[in-house]
C-alpha cells in the first residue's frame, strides 16, 4: 500500500546544551490517524493509533475484545486508505463470527476519550 499519510510530524522545539545554551531545533513526534475497524463489513470502532504495525495492532485489538482466542484466529486483514484515515477489514476464522454477532448488539463503550460510539470514519 502507498500510504500517504505521515508517520511521523516535525514539530518545532529548543535543544539546551548542558552549559545552558540553547538553539532551535525540529522534533519528530509520531501522528495519530483515525483507523475504523471492521468485522465481517460491519463497523465496530474507530480507534486513534500511529499508523504503524497496524496488523498487530489488528490481532491485539481482536484480541483485548474477547473476539478471538489466539492470533491464528485472524485470518485476513486488508488495509485500506480513506478521506478520513485508514480502514481495518478484519477476517475471523468461521467458528469467531458468532463472537462478532453478539458483541456488535450488545457493545458497551468500556472506555472513551471522545470517539465513544462512533463504528464508522464518516461519523468521526
Amino acid at each position: 500500500m502507498q500510504q500517504r499519510i505521515q508517520i511521523v510530524t516535525s514539530l518545532p522545539s529548543r535543544r539546551i546544551a548542558t552549559d545552558g545554551t540553547g538553539a532551535a531545533d525540529r522534533r519528530g513526534v509520531p501522528a495519530e490517524v483515525p483507523v475504523g475497524i471492521s468485522f465481517l463489513g460491519i463497523g465496530y470502532a474507530v480507534m486513534m493509533a500511529t499508523p504503524t504495525d497496524l496488523e498487530d495492532f489488528a490481532v491485539g485489538f481482536a484480541r483485548s475484545e474477547r473476539l478471538i482466542d489466539q492470533p491464528a484466529d485472524v485470518v485476513r486483514i486488508d488495509i485500506g486508505e480513506a478521506e478520513n484515515g485508514l480502514l481495518l477489514g478484519i477476517e475471523l476464522a468461521a467458528e469467531r463470527h458468532d463472537r462478532i454477532l453478539e458483541r456488535v448488539r450488545h457493545r458497551v463503550g468500556e472506555s472513551s476519550w471522545g470517539l465513544c460510539g462512533i463504528e464508522n470514519l464518516e461519523q468521526a
